[in-house]
C-alpha cells in the first residue's frame, strides 16, 4: 500500500518533478536496505522514508532468519521503484515507451511482480528449501504478470485517459497502430485470451504430469492464481482507484 499511496501521489505531481519524486525515493530505500544513513531530503521526501523504515524493520523481524526470502522481497520492491522511476521519465518527457519498452517495464510498475513475488510465502519457514521449485514457476510467473498488467489496463483505461495518462496497453495501440478505441481494446483483449491461453496450457502440462517432487510448484501454482484473480477483484470492486469521482 505504500508503493501504491506513491504512485498515486506521483499523478498529481506537475510535470517535470516526477521523475525526481521516484529519484530521491530510490536513493533513499537503497540506503535504508543498505544500512546506510540517508543523507539530505526534502522534509516531504523523509516523511515517505521514515515510513519505510519502520516497515523494513518490522518486515526485517519477521523474516531475520530466512535471507534469500528477504533479499527476493527486496528485490522486487526495489524492481518496481526503479520501473515508476522510467515511467515518471517518460511523462516528465511528455513522450511514451515503444510498445516493446512497455512490454518490459509494466509487469514491474503495475505492481504485479510485486504481487507475484509475495507468492514465495507461502512456503514461510521452508522457502530456502523448496526455492528450486519457485524457480520452476518463473515462466508461470511472467504470464501471470501480463495477464494482471493487461487486465489492470483495460479496466483503468477511461480514468487515465480522462486525466491525460496514456501509460496505457490500449492507449499505446491507439497511437502506435492509428486505431479507435474500440479496436484497440479488442487488440488488448485478444492479447490477453492469447496470454491466457499460454498460461492454461503450462498449467496443464504441471497438472498432468503430477509427480509428488513437484508438490511445491502446484502449491505456488495454486497461489498465482489467485493473485491473478485477486487483482482483478481489486480493481473492480475494492479500490476506488478507477472508479469515475
Amino acid at each position: 500500500l505504500w508503493l501504491f499511496y506513491l504512485d498515486d501521489i506521483t499523478d498529481d505531481l506537475h510535470v517535470g518533478q516526477k521523475a525526481g519524486f521516484w529519484d530521491y525515493l530510490l536513493s533513499g530505500v537503497e540506503n535504508i536496505m543498505g544500512g546506510k544513513p540517508l543523507g539530505f531530503n526534502p522534509d516531504r521526501i523523509t516523511v515517505f522514508l521514515n515510513a519505510f523504515s519502520d516497515l523494513a524493520a518490522e518486515f526485517d523481524s519477521l523474516v531475520s532468519s530466512h535471507k534469500y526470502l528477504k533479499a527476493l522481497i527486496f528485490s522486487e520492491v526495489l524492481n518496481y521503484m526503479q520501473k515508476n522511476k522510467i515511467e515518471a521519465e517518460f511523462k516528465d518527457k511528455r513522450t511514451l515507451p515503444s510498445w516493446e519498452e512497455y512490454q518490459v517495464i509494466r509487469p514491474a510498475f503495475s505492481g504485479g511482480n510485486l504481487a507475484l513475488v509475495l507468492c514465495a510465502f507461502e512456503s514461510g519457514e521452508e522457502f530456502s528449501n523448496d526455492c528450486s521449485d519457485w524457480q520452476e514457476t518463473a515462466d508461470l510467473r511472467g504470464l501471470a504478470a501480463k495477464l494482471i498488467y493487461l487486465s489492470n489496463d483495460l479496466i483503468s483505461y477511461q480514468k487515465e485517459a480522462d486525466r491525460g495518462d496514456f501509460m496505457n496497453a490500449v492507449a499505446l495501440m491507439m497511437h502506435y497502430k492509428r486505431i479507435d478505441f474500440s479496436e484497440a481494446q479488442q487488440e488488448v483483449l485478444n492479447l490477453h485470451a492469447g496470454t491466457l491461453e499460454e498460461f492454461m496450457v503450462l498449467e496443464r502440462k504441471w497438472r498432468e504430469e503430477y509427480k509428488p517432487e513437484n508438490s511445491g510448484i502446484l502449491k505456488y501454482l495454486k497461489q498465482i492464481k489467485y493473485k491473478i484473480a485477486g487483482t482483478v477483484h481489486w480493481s473492480l470492486s475494492i479500490s476506488p482507484r478507477y472508479k469515475k469521482n
